[in-house]
Formats: C-alpha cells, sequence, structure tokens
C-alpha cells in the first residue's frame, strides 16, 4: 500500500517547519483542534511509510543544497564557542573593532550583521553577532 495523497501532502508541510501540529493542520484543515492535530500529525510520524518518505526527501533535499549535518553543527559550533573579543576589544578607551580583513573565519562566522551611521555630529557603529545562547541550545537538542 502506497501513500495516500493526504499523506503526501502531510509531508510536504511537514518538512518546511518539522513541526507536526502545523503540518497536520495545513493537509487537514478540517481538523478542529489543535490537540487533535497534535495527536494525528504524531500519530503520522509514527508510520513506516510516511518516516521512510520523510527520510528519503531530507536526504535528497541535503545531496541537492549539498548540506550535511556535519556542517550544520560545525557552524552551530563556531557560533556557540566564537571569541567575541577577537572581534571587537573593549575598556575605558572605547571600544575597538577588528578589520574584518583581519577576521579568521571561525570569528567571521559570528557577525550577523554590521552598521553604520554618519551625522555631522559623530558616527556610531553597530556590530550584531549571531546568538550564542541560541546556537548551544540546538547544539544541545542535537546532543
Amino acid at each position: 500500500m502506497s501513500l495516500n495523497p493526504k499523506q503526501l501532502r502531510f509531508i510536504e508541510e511537514y518538512l518546511i517547519d518539522l513541526n507536526a501540529t502545523r503540518a497536520y493542520r495545513r493537509a487537514y484543515p478540517n481538523c478542529k483542534t489543535d490537540g487533535a492535530a497534535e495527536v494525528a500529525g504524531h500519530r503520522l510520524l509514527r508510520n513506516v511509510k510516511v518516516q521512510s518518505e520523510i527520510q528519503k526527501q531530507q536526504n535528497e533535499r541535503a545531496k541537492r543544497v549539498e548540506v550535511t549535518l556535519d556542517m550544520v553543527v560545525r557552524e552551530l559550533a563556531r557560533i556557540a564557542f566564537g571569541n567575541r573579543r577577537k572581534l571587537f576589544s573593549w575598556g575605558p578607551d572605547g571600544v575597538k573593532f577588528t578589520k574584518s580583513e583581519d577576521l579568521d573565519e571561525d570569528i567571521a562566522a559570528i557577525v550577523e550583521e554590521v552598521s553604520q551611521t554618519i551625522t555631522d555630529s559623530g558616527g556610531t557603529m553597530r556590530v550584531k553577532t549571531a546568538s550564542k545562547t541560541e546556537a548551544l541550545r540546538l547544539l544541545g537538542m542535537h546532543l
């Protein structure tokens, strides 16, 4: 027995955000409550044929985009353990930034955004780094 169209739609929706409840609600819009969607979504995830198709599609996606789990974990580790003191220093004389060309790949990986504002009275520079806490949380979930 193969998967029916609704199961295939559930799989398609599940692969968007890996959330069984939301995937079930999108695939089966007549479902009345989140509680019912949660139970039914998790039941579908336990279906061997559904699991197999999800794994197959995830493997195909990984090949297509050439991203491996090791690459994701390595990048999360760079963010989680990147030494922000190599990006800038601070003290009584203010904040000093390291030139971008002097940053190694591990430190550059933690930079999420850089902006500069210049006015007649001076200027400001803003550097936003990736969330160390979020990277640690995701690594912890993986481990």
